[in-house]
């Protein structure tokens, strides 16, 4: 009978081990779907809004997140933000066109939205707004009301992104984990473009 119990004593801890839930669990660090939609009026208030209110803001959804186990700090534009996740928002809008044997659509604006939180507070966030200039031309975008972020400067979504995909795939924890391949362009994206932020886990930084 002892010797029962002390099996079904370990498999009750092999099986909690199994179903340990982690900060990845609901990472999505690759999903490109169009189904938010972002307004003035639904961006977070750094220092306020709570990452579970970011749920309610954007109907449960969000395109992108990135979990980190440690701290991590980005410098820029006089601008210093620590944060230990990110979330990254897609929006399309989309103008349909059919005709004599064809039918799609054309782009009219594009919004990418990123949010940095730490322990469940927003941050910060930087914001990029295009808006087409004439239908019909897929090249001439300007500015939109909402940019907030230089993405010409950065060459990203947001400053020092290529960096922070780098560090996520190479953390040590239970995430998602990329050919070798796929983390070589990453790494090529990081050293091709020097982008004016310092990027650096919270603590490692020279003194």
């Amino acid at each position: 009978m002892r010797i029962l119990l002390t099996i079904f004593v370990a498999l009750i801890q092999i099986n909690c081990g199994l179903f340990e839930k982690t900060i990845f669990d609901d990472d999505v660090p690759g999903l490109n779907e169009n189904r938010v939609h972002i307004t003035k009026e639904n961006l977070p208030k750094p220092g306020i809004t709570k990452e579970s209110e970011l749920y309610d803001l954007f109907q449960g959804y969000y395109c992108k997140r990135y979990s980190y186990a440690l701290e991590r700090r980005k410098v820029f534009d006089n601008k210093s933000i620590t944060y230990n996740r990110i979330y990254h928002y897609v929006e399309t809008v989309n103008k349909p066109i059919k005709g004599p044997g064809y039918s799609g659509h054309v782009g009219l604006e594009r919004k990418f939205l990123t949010i940095f939180t730490l322990n469940g507070i927003v941050q910060d966030f930087v914001i990029i707004h295009y808006i087409k200039k004439k239908v019909g031309s897929e090249e001439e975008w300007r500015e939109g009301p909402l940019t907030n972020f230089a993405a010409e400067k950065y060459h990203h979504d947001w400053p020092d992104g290529s960096k922070d995909l780098y560090d996520y795939y190479t953390q040590p924890g239970k995430h998602r984990i990329l050919d070798p391949e796929s983390l070589e362009a990453i790494l090529r994206g990081v050293n091709k473009h020097k982008d004016p932020v310092k990027t650096y886990v919270v603590g490692s930084e020279k003194k």
